[in-house]
């Protein structure tokens, strides 16, 4: 980790960089808001997130329940194992917290291996819908790690189509049960690998379904951006003739609206490594613009201290009132070894004693 100050020229971290006067879709937030909120970057607490020195954790989708908790849904990789393993080795835990920053306390595992990319909505019916991708990994297959949340050195990959599926379970209260799980979208010959989903539900309970797809039959593998709709997160989902939303390569798409837009967060990194949180707006949700990027590989930390990490992945945003929300991202430290940690980062005006955590 280095200081980082010289790459804010860049692009600023902790400034304001737009204004939005906004009314959130009640379907996905359960609250209209009416005011602006500024999205500034605010300094990120050291020991907020999910960290621990023994396992990786690799992004996290929050939801505020009628409990009063925040609950996380992230994923995690079994065996001690490191992100490198995520093809095999993924699971996905539940996790709570009494504040939005966290910490956040793992509970239970919600999709034993492979699940990946967990995304936690509310339907208009009330029900908690957990988007995911992955196919059950074969006991024998799972990858043994004898590190600390890390993939040993020269470790390779077998090739694997199970994260290439796109899922859903449904629960009636976020600490479970969950159904069975249900694929919704698969392998086909449109776009064949459909993964990293982020679902808009409106509050007619039609569903935007917004994720990333590569093919698999060129040696350039084109990644984008992509989305397929259902008139209920149960229904049937567009599969072939699915609709680009954005003409470049991205990746981890976050889709939400307010004032009668889509907002969109997503990874720039194959136009930008270091300004690698890209943002896009659109009036119908089917095709965005860029924007000014949102954040960079650049954090600074509410110790006074910038480090500078290796890749930062998979955003998630949490609108908690009309003047503040968190930004969710996915931290790999260091290009030297693959142990990773889930960073909160407040956004919006906060005081003092909001940003304490308790």
């Amino acid at each position: 980790m280095i200081n980082c100050a010289i790459y804010k020229l860049g692009l600023l971290c902790s400034v304001a960089i737009m204004a939005l006067s906004c009314r959130v879709d009640s379907a996905s937030s359960g609250q209209d808001y009416k005011q602006p909120i500024t999205i500034k970057l605010l300094e990120s607490p050291r020991d907020g997130g999910l960290k621990e020195t023994d396992k990786s954790y690799w992004g996290a989708s929050v939801i505020k329940g009628d409990d009063g908790l925040f609950h996380a849904f992230i994923t995690t990789f079994c065996n001690n194992c490191g992100v490198n393993t995520w093809k095999h080795n993924s699971e996905i835990i539940h996790a709570t917290s009494k504040h939005p920053l966290g910490p956040f306390q793992p509970q239970e595992t919600v999709v034993e291996a492979m699940g990946h990319n967990p995304s936690i909505r509310r339907a208009p019916n009330g029900k908690y819908v957990l988007y995911y991708i992955g196919q059950p990994t074969l006991k024998d297959s799972l990858i043994n790690c004898e590190g600390k949340g890390i993939t040993p050195r020269g470790w390779k990959a077998p090739y694997t189509l199970n994260s290439c599926y796109i899922n859903y379970k449904t629960a009636n209260d976020l600490d479970g049960p969950w159904s069975e799980a249900q694929t919704i979208l698969d392998i086909n010959m449109m776009n064949n690998c459909p993964t990293n989903p982020s679902p808009v539900i409106h509050k007619d309970g039609s569903v935007n379904l917004y994720y990333r797809a590569y093919t698999l039959f060129y040696k350039d593998i084109q990644r984008k951006l992509f989305v397929s709709q259902a008139p209920s997160y149960d229904g049937s989902y567009t599969k072939s003739d699915a609709i680009q939303i954005l003409d470049q390569l991205a990746e981890d798409p976050y889709v939400w609206q307010m004032d009668g837009q889509y907002h969109l967060i997503f990874n720039n990194k194959f136009k930008d490594r270091f300004n690698t949180g890209g943002y896009a707006t659109s009036t119908d949700g089917l095709k965005f613009n860029s924007q000014k990027p949102m954040y960079s590989l650049a954090i600074d930390f509410n110790d006074g201290i910038t480090d500078t990490i290796h890749r930062r992945e998979r955003p998630h945003f949490l609108r908690l009132d009309e003047k503040r929300a968190v930004l969710y991202t996915a931290v790999w430290e260091s290009k030297d070894r693959d142990y990773s940690y889930v960073l909160a980062t407040p956004v919006g005006e906060w005081t003092d004693e909001e940003l304490r955590l308790k």
